[in-house]
């Protein structure tokens, strides 16, 4: 019996040790407390590991004035993640230009992980130079489009769409179809089935 329980252990650490794992980024300051409770809310009814990380260590403060404490920094990052999602809210234009945030982006584009981003936080994506050749689903006014107009990025305002490992979403009020495009694209990128 003690050779079983032993071995229960052993393949539960194996399995979840292939597990991908991955990040909510929330800004410090103004993050959208819905979406990311929506968003981590069905990350955990599908067993998907993540973590939440933000711009310091402080506690983050969503514009409704709710609390949470991110489990770390994007100074302290440091093992590589297989997916970043990035809930849209005004707190994102305080960090749009955070470098360490974009250098994190482009490593998990360049490892073919998964990126996603609803309402504002796709010009995080923007920022980072990756969305060249993608349909990108985001809140645009026309300060942001102008900036952004001469780039090879296909806007558009769809509910949710997936773009290679990219999955996006036009505003808050879609984020129930992006978190299903979200959990799609992550069983078909990491070949696993989510329980």
């Amino acid at each position: 019996m003690k050779y079983l329980l032993s071995l229960f252990i052993l393949l539960c650490i194996l399995i979840h040790a292939e597990q991908p794992v991955g990040a909510v980024f929330l800004p410090s300051i103004d993050y959208d407390e819905v979406q990311f409770s929506i968003i981590s809310k069905a990350l955990d009814e599908h067993c998907i590991k993540y973590f939440i990380i933000s711009d310091n260590y402080d506690t983050c403060r969503s514009s409704e004035g709710s609390y949470l404490t991110p489990y770390t920094s994007l100074d302290s990052l440091n093992i590589d993640i297989d997916f970043l999602i990035i809930p849209g809210n005004s707190g994102i234009l305080r960090v749009k230009d955070n470098e360490k945030l974009l250098n994190i982006v482009r490593e998990i584009n360049d490892r073919d992980g998964l990126l996603g981003s609803t309402d504002i936080g796709g010009l995080i994506l923007l920022n980072a130079g990756i969305t060249d050749n993608h349909k990108i689903s985001m809140f645009l006014n026309d300060n942001i489009y102008n900036q952004y107009k001469d780039s090879d990025v296909d806007f558009v305002a769809y509910d949710a769409i997936i773009s290679g490992n990219i999955i996006t979403s036009y505003s808050s009020e879609y984020i129930k179809w992006f978190i299903s495009a979200f959990i799609k694209a992550y069983n078909e990128t990491f070949d696993t089935e989510s329980k």
